[in-house]
């Protein structure tokens, strides 16, 4: 349940790309977030410069164990025109061909929750949250609706997030919660 953060570089040579692609990272046991804008760079490896595309993102396990990543990246190589200067390469492209790049597999050990030092009513959740309760009207007749609103936002896996529950007694009548989505998509 702990998020870890990815990143993912390409590391580009000689050659010009097009149409590259979020990378795919394949795993048992993990759900992977949205990748976010690329950050574009370069980097002298060995005395070689290259180019690099730089992307970030998130994963929570789901499960203890060993978890394989299997990452992979397509993209378009074009080649330049020989007998051309850079100049007419970029007017008149040469071949184009898809690749698909792929990552060092890599492993991560994921340890279960431990027992002790779980707090009282511990439903699983690990991160990092915020929670506001709000009830709206707050002067009403007897009958009247009231709508309480719980939101709870931070960084972790919301999907293990329980609300706590309400108290009701015979003066509320209780109706099931509407989970909202947030900017990023994820339940909130």
């Amino acid at each position: 349940g702990e998020r870890v953060d990815v990143v993912v570089t390409l590391y580009v040579g000689d050659v010009r790309l097009r149409d590259v692609q979020y990378p795919v990272i394949r795993a048992d046991g993990v759900t992977v977030g949205k990748f976010g804008q690329a950050d574009q760079g370069s980097e002298v490896i060995d005395g070689r410069r290259y180019s690099t595309v730089r992307l970030r993102t998130h994963l929570i396990p789901v499960r203890p164990g060993d978890i394989d990543l299997q990452t992979t990246m397509n993209a378009t190589v074009v080649s330049g025109r020989r007998g051309f200067d850079a100049f007419f390469d970029q007017l008149l492209p040469g071949d184009a061909r898809q690749v698909e790049v792929q990552a060092e597999p890599a492993r991560i050990a994921v340890l279960p929750l431990p027992d002790a030092g779980r707090p009282p009513g511990f439903g699983g959740a690990v991160g990092s949250y915020e929670f506001d309760l709000s009830a709206q009207p707050t002067t009403l007749d007897a009958g009247d609706p009231i709508t309480v609103r719980m939101e709870i936002r931070g960084i972790g896996n919301l999907g293990t997030v329980e609300p706590p529950p309400l108290p009701v007694g015979a003066d509320f009548r209780r109706y099931d919660a509407q989970p909202v989505k947030g900017e990023d998509g994820d339940e909130r």
